[in-house]
């Protein structure tokens, strides 16, 4: 039975181990270098997001030039590079999100072969100490009976007057 339970999990134990291979690869090769520029819809969310509304906002207070403008452009760039960068991580999680899932069915499945050996491994040894204990008590009830058996002729031959001796 327990060859059987290992021959049906092993394509979920593979698959597991194949998944965590794959996955040690990409964590160690990390999410890759951020550059802004590269990053979808960077430039254009900066534009139409960030840079388009602030300096409109500055120019109507007439202050589209001045230093405090381009002090806040930096802080809110800032803010959107940020913003970015945690969707960069994010979108780099999301790629080891299924391999992380793979590598988690083969670790259960993993378990789950331990379990079964070990109860395999449980009932065939009281199997083994049945049958062991069974076989003891034949040959202590065969011991037992010779003995009844010699106890018995010895009491008869003290009966008869010990002719047996």
């Amino acid at each position: 039975m327990y060859q059987q339970t290992r021959a049906d999990q092993l394509p979920w134990l593979q698959a597991g181990t194949r998944a965590l291979g794959t996955l040690q690869k990409d964590v160690a090769a990390g999410p890759g270098e951020f550059i802004p520029e590269e990053q979808p819809g960077y430039k254009f969310g900066y534009q139409e997001f960030v840079e388009k509304p602030y300096l409109s906002a500055q120019s109507a207070k007439g202050k589209r030039l001045s230093g405090e403008t381009y002090k806040g452009l930096a802080r809110y760039s800032q803010d959107y590079a940020n913003t970015q960068y945690d969707n960069f991580l994010q979108r780099y999680y999301a790629r080891l999100a299924p391999q992380q899932s793979l590598a988690s069915v083969g670790q259960t499945t993993a378990t789950n072969l331990g379990s079964s050996a070990q109860q395999s491994g449980s009932v065939l040894g009281d199997i083994a100490m049945s049958k062991g204990q069974a076989q003891a008590e034949g040959l202590i009830n065969a011991a037992n009976a010779k003995t009844q058996g010699y106890q018995s002729l010895l009491n008869t031959a003290g009966t008869v007057g010990g002719w047996f001796f």
